[in-house]
């Protein structure tokens, strides 16, 4: 026996081949965000450092400027997110994928496995992977269009 139920209309999100164009997109846009913070931010902080007569923090504060460099690339990403209407979690994911790798190579740092003057690397390459493993938890959010073309929670 066939069935002429109706379905209700789907309220989920649905990929399309040019998907995956949308997700590397997302994350070039948010690669973007995470250079217009640091460009703009991190000469607050140099300004800030050599006022209290460090005339390198990046090589002579290395836990400082670590996470100043994350705060200073998390803060235009979070702002994005927000005005696309991105949900609470997912935003919340995106910036731990920038503070987890600056707060793990301070504690590599920490206990001697880093110079000073690698721990601003380490946690700087450190967020490319990060973000991208944050997106693909994610992937049907970042690739598809969603119904109501704002990005939620799916809970």
């Amino acid at each position: 026996m066939v069935s002429t139920a109706i379905s209700p209309p789907s309220t989920t999100m649905t990929t399309s081949p040019t998907s995956w164009k949308r997700f590397a997109r997302h994350y070039l846009v948010m690669v973007a965000a995470m250079y217009a913070g640091m460009l703009a931010l991190d000469p607050l902080y140099a300004a800030v450092a050599a006022h209290a007569g460090y005339a390198d923090p990046w090589t002579e504060l290395p836990v400082a400027s670590a996470m100043a460099m994350a705060i200073n690339m998390t803060i235009p990403m979070v702002l994005l997110m927000l005005r696309h209407r991105h949900g609470a979690m997912a935003t919340v994911e995106m910036a731990a994928s920038m503070l987890v790798p600056a707060f793990t190579a301070t504690g590599l740092y920490a206990v001697g496995a880093l110079r000073p003057e690698q721990v601003m690397t380490v946690a700087h390459v450190a967020m490319f992977p990060a973000m991208l493993v944050v997106m693909l938890r994610r992937y049907s959010a970042y690739a598809a269009l969603p119904p109501s073309s704002t990005l939620k929670d799916p809970s």
